[in-house]
């Protein structure tokens, strides 16, 4: 792009800037701002989740049930502690690791009771 062009689109941005409402674009900084906020809370009350379905994965390649259960099981505890929901579980992208799929508390479950998990 040349030199002119650039100078061309830049005005055009800035005068649109200008021509904003300083309260709407002060109202949709802090919608985004609240947005992140929650966003980045989801993510650290997901992240201890997502390293243990890590480790259960490694144990189910290995074929290491009782392992996999122990850590599936420390996975949904921390679930039920953080209150997480499965809207929650998707929107931090956590996937089960044998089908693809998002993570679900009842595909969670199932995987643990036909590890032998009571319930």
């Amino acid at each position: 792009m040349d030199l002119e062009l650039r100078l061309k689109k830049l005005e055009q941005t800035l005068a649109r800037f200008k021509q904003t409402d300083p309260d709407r674009g002060s109202n949709i900084m802090s919608d985004y701002n609240d947005f992140m906020d929650d966003f980045h809370q989801l993510v650290v009350r997901t992240q201890s989740v997502s390293l243990l379905l890590e480790k259960a994965r490694h144990y189910y390649l290995n074929e290491k049930e009782m392992l996999e259960m122990n850590v599936l099981f420390n996975a949904y505890c921390k679930i039920k502690a953080n209150n997480l929901c499965n809207e929650d579980l998707r929107t931090a992208n956590l996937q089960n690791y044998i089908t693809g799929n998002s993570l679900t508390l009842t595909g969670l479950e199932q995987r643990l009771m036909a590890l032998g998990w009571k319930g």
